[in-house]
């Protein structure tokens, strides 16, 4: 499900020579989704697969991810600037939870949580960009 909708960002968001800066800012939120739902991805096989020593090494690139697509929503404009920051900041209380815990037995249920916030704010984002 995570992983459905993250791929839905990435899905429509394909590179143009002639872009306008806020159509490279999209390209760019778009781009960034994609390598988030990568990292996703193979922290829920490292966890699932209980290779915890892989997912602790993961929970940094998620988190690079993540700053990034942060980094990159930031040059939005208007209105589509504000509704992703805002879907966003949602989201990071509950990675930085991820990235603090000290039983990485624990991180089931924290990503669990993790993914239907993202899975929210991917509609969002899809909805804002038209990045389908």
């Amino acid at each position: 499900m995570l992983v459905a909708s993250l791929s839905g960002i990435a899905a429509g968001c394909g590179g143009d020579d002639g872009q306008t800066a806020e159509e490279q800012a999209q390209e760019a939120v778009c781009n960034d989704a994609d390598a988030l739902q990568g990292a996703v991805e193979t922290l829920i096989d490292d966890v699932t697969s209980a290779n915890f020593g892989d997912a602790e090494d993961q929970l940094a690139t998620v988190e690079s991810a993540f700053n990034s697509l942060v980094d990159s929503a930031k040059k939005l404009s208007g209105e589509k600037q504000q509704t992703v920051q805002d879907q966003l900041d949602k989201v990071q209380g509950t990675l930085s939870d991820l990235t603090s815990l000290e039983n990485l037995a624990d991180i089931g249920d924290t990503l669990d949580k993790a993914g239907a916030q993202l899975e929210s704010v991917v509609t969002t984002v899809t909805d804002a960009l038209t990045c389908t």
